[in-house]
C-alpha cells in the first residue's frame, strides 16, 4: 500500500513517468509513421532472433559456423545472442511507441549496428577464408538498417530544451 501512495504523490508532483503509449499521438512535427515503423519492424526481428538463440544458445555458433566448447560457450551464446538481441529488440519496440526514445533508439542503431556492419565487412575482407551467405546477409541487413536509422535520425527534428524546474 506504501508502493500506491508513493506513485500517488509523484503523480501529483508531476514526476512520474508518462504511461507507455501515453504520448503515442503526442509527436514531433512531421509525419513520423516511417520512424515508428522502422522502429518497430526492426525491433521484432531482433527479439525474434533472441528469443530462437535464448531457446537454442546453439543456433547462432551452427549459423556462423563456430563451436561451443564448453558450459561457458553455450552460457555466453544465450546470454550474448538470446539476452542482448531480446533486450535490444524490446527497447526498440518500446521506443517505436515512445517519440522522447525515437533519437536513443536511432542512435543505437545507427552507431552498434552501423559497427557491426563495418566490423563485420572489413573482417570478412581480411580472411583468406572463404565467408558464407550468412556473413553477406547479416552485412546486408546491418547496413540497410544503420543507413535507414542515420537517414532518419538526419530527418528528425532537434529536440527543444527543457524548461529548468522552478525552485
Amino acid at each position: 500500500m506504501r508502493c500506491h501512495a508513493l506513485i500517488q504523490t509523484a503523480i501529483r508532483m508531476g514526476k512520474a513517468p508518462a504511461p507507455l503509449f501515453q504520448d503515442w499521438k503526442q509527436t514531433p512535427k512531421g509525419d513520423n509513421t516511417l520512424t515508428r515503423v522502422f522502429l518497430s519492424f526492426t525491433g521484432l526481428i531482433f527479439l525474434s532472433y533472441g528469443i530462437a538463440c535464448a531457446l537454442d544458445p546453439a543456433l547462432p555458433a551452427r549459423l556462423a559456423g563456430l563451436d561451443i566448447l564448453n558450459g561457458d560457450g553455450y552460457a555466453e551464446m544465450g546470454a550474448m545472442y538470446g539476452g542482448l538481441q531480446s533486450g535490444a529488440g524490446l527497447f526498440l519496440i518500446l521506443a517505436a511507441f515512445r517519440p522522447g526514445l525515437w533519437q536513443g533508439a536511432l542512435l543505437f542503431l545507427a552507431l552498434g549496428v552501423g559497427l557491426l556492419a563495418a566490423l563485420r565487412a572489413g573482417n570478412a575482407l581480411r580472411t583468406q577464408d572463404a565467408v558464407s551467405i550468412y556473413t553477406w546477409g547479416a552485412l546486408l541487413f546491418e547496413t540497410l538498417v544503420s543507413a535507414l536509422a542515420v537517414w532518419l535520425l538526419l530527418s528528425q527534428p532537434s529536440p527543444q530544451p527543457r524548461a529548468s524546474p522552478s525552485s
